[in-house]
């Protein structure tokens, strides 16, 4: 790439790969301590990540005890890539119980060996979020809390769109 042209002071550049080579990459640079950042897809973390918008910031979880309220990026056994925050920690080996803030189904028995990231911090515009603050903590708590709630007023949405159908 020695012929490409360097960006305009200021700028970013964007690289588009496919997840695995991405990922692949990724991994190799958390194993060495690196941190690396990127800008999740999607809408199941909203209102906590607006996909497309935010940016995370993510390390290796190591030898640190995994927590309810982290978020952490893992791997499905399909294959799939998921950004979800754990909401349960179950048993001596640590098996995870993971929600999407913007979901109400659980995702039960994810295996420490499937965890390749924790969110460290949350970049939103010019405004960083570390997720070890107490505020956040407490947000993260609170969102939790209200899982329950939720499930009952998308419940009641779904019948009452029904009935007007």
């Amino acid at each position: 790439m020695s012929d490409s042209v360097p960006p305009p002071d200021g700028e970013k550049t964007t690289l588009l790969v496919g997840s695995e080579p991405f990922f692949a990459l990724a991994g190799e640079l958390l194993a060495a301590g690196k941190r690396v950042s990127i800008t999740p897809t999607g809408s199941s973390m909203l209102p906590t990540l607006r996909g497309g918008r935010d940016t995370v910031v993510l390390e290796a979880p190591g030898e640190k005890k995994l927590r309810r309220g982290d978020i952490i990026l893992y791997r499905r056994l399909d294959g799939t890539y998921v950004l979800h925050r754990i909401v349960g920690v179950s048993g001596p080996r640590q098996r995870y119980t993971l929600c999407g803030d913007n979901q109400i189904a659980l995702e039960r028995g994810i295996d420490r060996e499937q965890v390749l990231a924790v969110v460290r911090s949350i970049r939103r515009g010019s405004r960083v979020i570390h997720c070890d603050s107490r505020l956040y903590r407490l947000y993260s708590e609170a969102w939790m809390a209200l899982r329950f709630p939720r499930q009952v007023y998308h419940y009641l949405k779904r019948r009452v769109r029904g009935i007007f159908r």
